[in-house]
């Protein structure tokens, strides 16, 4: 195997395993934060599907920030 593509297959493996980390490490543990169980919890008391949201829609309290915002 030549030089060029050695380092195309090591970047390729370098991509797979980045994506492979965000997936299966860092949004299992976000979603397992205290924070977003609580942003989910008032969207479910809302009734608001998180999975059919549009950001233009909603009203600027469900947001965390949303004394920051000014209409």
């Amino acid at each position: 195997m030549n030089n060029d593509r050695r380092g195309r297959v090591f970047k390729m493996i370098g991509w797979v395993g980045g994506i492979a980390v965000t997936w299966l490490v860092i949004l299992p543990w976000l979603s397992d934060r205290d924070s977003t169980k609580a942003y989910l919890q008032r969207l479910r008391q809302q009734k608001i599907d998180p999975a059919a949201m549009y950001y233009t829609e909603l009203p600027p309290e469900i947001f965390l920030d949303h004394q920051d915002l000014v209409r």
